[in-house]
């Protein structure tokens, strides 16, 4: 029989964790170093204002060109307690009971509503000229930033991951589906996901792991998945504030776009009950350094332990992996609007509840069979322009692949007033199939 640890680190599992030890003390803790930072970072006044307010409407206090300010001075002051707090839940809720590691990576996700978060003018080439270690003035920071409009000096996979974000402001940024493997990270591992404030199913972690053993493709960088490979319907676990969810790090996972109107506030750490190895196909950042449990509970923190990814690279037995499944194109050498109508196909050609894509030479439309309805879409997200060929679909609803935004396939609405899909008209004369502009 498997114990906790070795389902979670080894199955593509997950879990909600609503009681644990010290659960109360700990989010009474994160709470209270939350306030002192903000009031650090923008004084007393403001720290009371979110306080009698709530975390969760952080928004409307600190402009969104603060954040990687507070999360600095976050780092600081609660790293040491995170590390403590995932050996104490490794120990009483996973069974681990001999040695194991703690990724010495804390990360300090605050996201702000989209609607809000897109109007920020901190670009990630702005943000990667912040001195968050040695500033006198966090506004005065921020203008100088703000002057940088040069991409020229950038690492290229910073070019590449700007480009997949569309140069959005960072404050929204999001993480499209991938394996933790993929950016460097090490197997075996266990993402511990805190929930401080503001989670609700409308900006929560998307996770998807029905498909997770299939062999995924993925890009070179950013390391999402690659496009044309079809995706279930993406599962968003209710996760209360103060709780915790656990889940292998190698489970196909992303940030969902946050459609609602909390700042969402998650930290996370990662455990691994085993020595940490790596996967050699990967382009991204290494993530070497590890704490022991032993020496975390030791309060050792000046030396971490360093798994270098080349000498510590997991060797991969070859086995057959099923692919995973992919919707048929249709090629239609037209551009479009056209006047008159465009045929399609023969409509017994469209099996129920399959998409088709249809590549025009100008644009890309998706066409779907429900319940004897025919419904056509523009196949570009609005979002971050991910194509929605990959994404699950009912009969009412599509689904973004990318970030799991949900459109309306009668009016191409979504959860985002500015985020909408054009929706086009499908005409069945004498079984055959046209498209109308």
């Amino acid at each position: 029989m498997l114990k906790n640890y070795q389902i979670y680190s080894r199955k593509y599992e997950y879990a909600v964790f609503n009681n644990f030890f010290k659960k109360l003390e700990t989010k009474d803790f994160v709470a209270s170093e939350l306030f002192e930072s903000i009031k650090l970072l923008m004084g007393n006044a403001c720290a009371n204002k979110v306080k009698k307010s709530g975390l969760e409407n952080l928004h409307n206090f600190i402009p969104c060109e603060y954040l990687p300010f507070l999360v600095k001075i976050l780092q600081k002051r609660i790293d040491k307690f995170f590390l403590h707090f995932s050996v104490l839940f490794a120990k009483k809720k996973l069974g681990l009971r001999k040695n194991f590691f703690v990724d010495q990576s804390i990360i300090y996700r605050i996201h702000y509503p989209f609607e809000i978060g897109k109007k920020s003018n901190l670009k990630k080439a702005n943000y990667l000229k912040l001195n968050l270690d040695h500033y006198k003035s966090a506004k005065q920071q921020i203008k100088n930033s703000l002057k940088n409009k040069n991409l020229h000096q950038i690492e290229k996979r910073f070019k590449e991951a700007i480009k997949y974000q569309r140069n959005l402001p960072t404050a929204v940024w999001c993480h499209g589906p991938h394996k933790d493997t993929w950016f460097g990270h090490s197997y075996n591992g266990i993402n511990i996901w805190y929930a401080v404030a503001g989670v609700t199913k409308k900006n929560g972690v998307i996770l998807y792991p029905s498909i997770s053993a299939k062999n995924l493709k993925h890009l070179r960088s950013p390391n999402y998945i690659a496009p044309g490979q079809l995706l279930p319907k993406p599962i968003i676990p209710a996760v209360n504030n103060g709780s915790l969810l656990i889940f292998n790090s190698e489970t196909l996972h992303a940030t969902r776009i946050n459609t609602g109107n909390t700042t969402r506030i998650v930290i996370t750490t990662r455990i691994n009950p085993f020595k940490p190895t790596f996967y050699d196909g990967t382009t991204e950042a290494e993530y070497p350094s590890w704490f022991s449990a032993q020496d975390i509970e030791k309060n050792i923190f000046e030396s971490p332990i360093s798994f270098p990814r080349k000498e510590n690279l997991k060797l991969k037995k070859k086995t057959k992996k099923t692919p995973i499944k992919s919707e048929r194109v249709f090629v239609i050498n037209k551009q479009l609007p056209q006047k008159e109508p465009v045929y399609i196909c023969k409509s017994q050609k469209i099996k129920n509840n399959e998409k088709i894509l249809l590549k025009f030479q100008n644009r890309q439309i998706i066409l779907f069979k429900s319940e004897s309805k025919f419904h056509a879409l523009s196949a570009s997200c609005p979002h971050v322009g991910i194509n929605l060929i990959d994404g699950f679909h009912d009969k009412k609803s599509i689904f973004c692949p990318g970030h799991g935004l949900r459109f309306d396939v009668k009016s191409g609405f979504s959860e985002c007033k500015s985020l909408r899909i054009k929706i086009f008209r499908i005409k069945n004369i004498s079984k055959k199939l046209y498209l109308i502009n």
